[in-house]
Order: C-alpha cells, then structure tokens, then sequence
C-alpha cells in the first residue's frame, strides 16, 4: 500500500488501532464493515469444538479482513 493510499483510506474511513494478542472480530459477528489493515499484521483463527485456536490466515498491510 502506498503512501497515498494509505492517506486516503484515513480520510475516508475510521482508523482503529488495536493491541497485539487483541480480537479484532469474533466468529459470528454481523460482516456489516470491511477492515483494511493499514499496518503490521492480522491472524485469521477459527477456535475448534475443543476450545483450540486454528490458523486460517494471516493478513498485512493493505490487505482486506471481514469482507
């Protein structure tokens, strides 16, 4: 993501900062918003039957999350 790009994408949308180890979404939430992940990364988790985390997927910079 570019420099404008990423400068655009702040005057258009709402710009969230959020803690490593933090959930962003959580399984069942309502997918009325899109996040672009502006900086650093995103791990996409799916907990299984017993409790367990499974990586799905990880998302950096400029890449979309709960589309």
């Amino acid at each position: 993501m570019t420099d404008d790009e990423r400068e655009a994408l702040r005057h258009t949308g709402v710009v969230r900062r959020h803690r490593r180890g933090s959930y962003v979404m959580l399984e069942g939430d309502v997918g009325d918003h899109a996040l672009v992940v502006v900086e650093g990364r995103v791990k996409i988790v799916a907990t299984t039957s017993d409790g367990r985390e499974t990586l799905i997927a990880v998302r950096g910079e400029g890449e979309l999350i709960g589309e």
